[in-house]
């Protein structure tokens, strides 16, 4: 969002008698905040986008992965002594069981796997690129960056917008 965009919100009505629920001043709208702190809250929230991004597993995923495929050679194990008796009803919960095992697997020998995550977006002038941040370990970290749209570069202008 550049500087010249706005953002608006519509109050109905100011209640002068009651105080706000966040500095305590009189005046306040239906959402129980003085015109000052809707205007500091608006001010402050970051514009995101859900993004797909690449994340390592951790050692400890990939430990409890290899826990679960054990898990799952033993139940398919089960599946394949009980299956005799009753092989029509075990087929669906052996295939169900060997995709499982192929996507833990794959997800071992990947070492990765790409979520949709909530990420912060920040717009550089400068090199005409889109910074999208994600929160790791406590700290903002850029996890992917594009090229600016021609729209996008042609907001940044002053007086355009």
């Amino acid at each position: 969002m550049t500087d010249e965009e706005t953002k608006t919100i519509e109050i109905d009505e100011i209640d002068m008698d009651k105080e706000c629920s966040q500095c305590g001043e009189k005046g306040v709208g239906e959402a129980g905040l003085c015109l000052k702190c809707v205007a500091d809250k608006l001010e402050n929230e970051k514009e995101t986008s859900i993004e797909l991004i690449k994340m390592d597993f951790t050692d400890e995923e990939k430990i409890d992965f290899g826990r679960k495929i054990s898990e799952l050679v033993r139940k398919l194990k089960s599946i394949e002594s009980q299956k005799q008796s009753a092989a029509a009803d075990f087929k669906a919960s052996e295939k169900q069981t060997n995709l499982e095992i192929d996507e833990l697997v794959r997800k071992i020998d990947d070492g990765f796997e790409m979520r949709r995550e909530n990420c912060e977006v920040s717009y550089n002038d400068l090199r005409k690129e889109v910074d999208f941040l994600l929160e790791v370990d406590g700290e903002m970290v850029t996890v992917k960056t594009r090229k600016m749209t021609p729209n996008e570069i042609q907001q940044g202008l002053p007086g355009m917008g």
